[in-house]
């Protein structure tokens, strides 16, 4: 037998645990949902754990780093703060960033007593960011007033954050809060049912799906306009304003003429009285189309005391006033002006301070009793005026007053030969025709009327004459800046238009004693001259020419002609156009 021999071997003392510790993730990083510009945190957690010696200790480190789109490693910085933690800040995401992955890898690094972690370095789940879009209100509606009866439109835009596309975005409209069916459009049109008021509003939305701390949830996102006045008065009616000014007194009155209870409205000296320089009118609730019957005054008595002359007129010699039938929109709450029908002359229409059309006044009568010679008569709107009679000699006509060409006026003019020079300050660029004494005694050429007036209380406010006096309603403002009348588109520029273009007669107005008188020539874009002193009979005189009528092609001439009206009383009849 083979003895035997035991040996004992000693087992050497050590702090190093040998089999390694075990990575696991035991917190997800959820999913979020945020909006713009906020601040988002995504967080993890793994352990690390020695599973087959549980009384070992953990000295290593539990490492983490964090990944975005694409596996990109994050890098610490403003944007993103805690790259290599737990726990990842996200600061001020954007809209872009919508659909966004991160994720984070653990991994463990050993210690004096532990080595590496038995299964390799982990990948978490993909947390997806949402950045909840804004949606920017970008045309507002705006305030919209009608009748009631007629329908008017609103209209909104919106727009949405990048990343998100608008086709997305719908849209609704709100009438007191109350949701409008089938108003998904950015435009919204509404008939107004009863008088008032109501508040109008437009709104844009958008429904986005998405998942927060693995919650699947809907965000509605609506952006809301202001509020837009929706005012629905009762139906307009089809008023006219006429206004009265004393330009310089600053004196006013005014009629209201209501179209839906009368057929027609004649306005004459007898409506406001020639204490009135200026009457203005504007359409009040809507826009009328007018047609207006015009009859510029005859010419006249060329004395109203006929004692003064030896041998007095007595015949009914004086030039026809020019008539005329026009037709124009007046559009509401703008101010037309019409001059002549206060003093019995040649009829001026204006659009704010803007010359529309003249109907000539005619001339007046001349000569004597033996030879009474008759004035010329007025040509209606467009149409030349008529030469006196007895011109040169006894059987003669005087030429005839020549038409501007439509359009043709200018901002220069000419008074007429009955003007003195004292009457009337004159503005550069104007002057006054000068009275003629040859042979023929042949005095007083007339002048020719301006395109806009030239007020000067408007000019040195720095308004050319033919725009309107504000961008706003106003009053109208006399010669000396006092603000009266209606609140409404006012251009005309009081105190200076040139209107006073007939020409001067021989020996007009008549001296005591002194046979024979010529008749001053009618008002009108460009002035009738007056009569002369017959060569061959020195104790008469020939009759005035008529004045000549103008447009600048904006009215419609329905019809228009020379002469018409036998009276020395000036009238414009208005009518609602058929």
């Amino acid at each position: 037998m083979i003895p035997v021999s035991l040996r004992h071997f000693r087992t050497p003392n050590t702090n190093l645990y040998l089999n390694g510790p075990t990575l696991q993730i035991v917190d997800q990083p959820q999913s979020k949902t945020v909006s713009a510009g906020s601040t988002v945190v995504i967080s993890g957690f793994a352990t690390a754990t020695f599973d087959q010696n549980p009384t070992a200790v953990l000295d290593g480190t539990i490492t983490y780093q964090w990944y975005g789109p694409g596996g990109t490693v994050l890098v610490e910085g403003s944007k993103f703060v805690g790259t290599a933690t737990s726990q990842l800040t996200i600061n001020n995401p954007l809209t872009t960033d919508t659909g966004d992955k991160f994720y984070y890898e653990v991994g463990y690094t050993p210690g004096p007593r532990t080595t590496n972690s038995l299964n390799s370095t982990l990948k978490s789940n993909n947390s997806t960011l949402t950045v909840l879009p804004t949606i920017t209100i970008t045309e507002q509606p705006v305030d919209r007033e009608t009748p009631i009866g007629i329908t008017v439109t609103f209209g909104g835009a919106a727009s949405i954050s990048a990343g998100y596309d608008i086709s997305d975005v719908q849209y609704y409209w709100t009438v007191d809060g109350v949701v409008q069916p089938n108003s998904n459009s950015k435009v919204f049109s509404t008939t107004g049912i009863n008088t008032g008021t109501q508040e109008v509003r437009f709104n844009a939305t958008t429904t986005v799906t998405s998942v927060n701390d693995d919650l699947v949830v809907k965000n509605t996102i609506t952006a809301t306009s202001d509020p837009a006045n929706f005012i629905t008065l009762a139906q307009p009616r089809s008023v006219l304003r006429f206004e009265a000014f004393n330009s310089v007194n600053a004196k006013y009155t005014f009629v209201d003429v209501d179209f839906d209870d009368t057929d027609e409205f004649v306005l004459d000296s007898t409506v406001f009285g020639d204490e009135y320089d200026t009457i203005t009118y504007h359409a009040r609730e809507k826009d009328l189309d007018l047609t207006m019957d015009m009859e510029a005054a005859a010419g006249g008595p060329p004395s109203p005391d006929p004692t003064l002359l030896i041998g007095a007129l007595t015949s009914n010699a004086h030039g026809e006033g020019g008539t005329s039938t026009v037709r124009l929109v007046h559009t509401k709450n703008v101010e037309h002006t019409v001059l002549g029908t206060t003093n019995n002359k040649a009829i001026f229409l204006y659009r704010g301070s803007n010359l529309l059309c003249v109907c000539g006044q005619g001339g007046q009568q001349g000569g004597s009793t033996s030879i009474p010679q008759p004035g010329g008569a007025g040509g209606g709107v467009n149409v030349a005026g008529q030469g006196g009679a007895g011109a040169r000699n006894v059987a003669g006509q005087r030429n005839e007053t020549p038409r501007p060409d439509p359009g043709s006026l200018t901002l220069n003019g000419i008074f007429g030969s009955v003007i003195s020079s004292g009457d009337v300050e004159l503005q550069p660029g104007d002057s006054i025709a000068a009275a003629s004494t040859g042979a023929a005694r042949e005095e007083g050429p007339g002048g020719k009327t301006i395109s806009c007036t030239k007020g000067r209380f408007w000019i040195d406010q720095g308004f050319s004459p033919c725009e309107d006096n504000s961008d706003d309603p106003i009053k109208f403002f006399t010669q000396s800046g006092v603000a009266i009348g209606d609140e409404i588109v006012r251009g005309y520029k009081p105190g200076y238009n040139i209107m006073q273009t007939e020409g001067r007669g021989w020996n007009n107005p008549p001296q005591p004693n002194v046979a024979g008188v010529g008749g001053n020539g009618g008002r009108g874009a460009i002035g009738g001259e007056g009569g002369s002193q017959l060569v061959r009979n020195r104790r008469t005189g020939s009759g005035g020419s008529g004045g000549s009528g103008y447009t600048d092609g904006t009215v419609t001439i329905v019809s228009t002609q020379l002469g018409g009206n036998p009276l020395d009383k000036a009238k414009v009849v208005f009518k609602l156009s058929t």
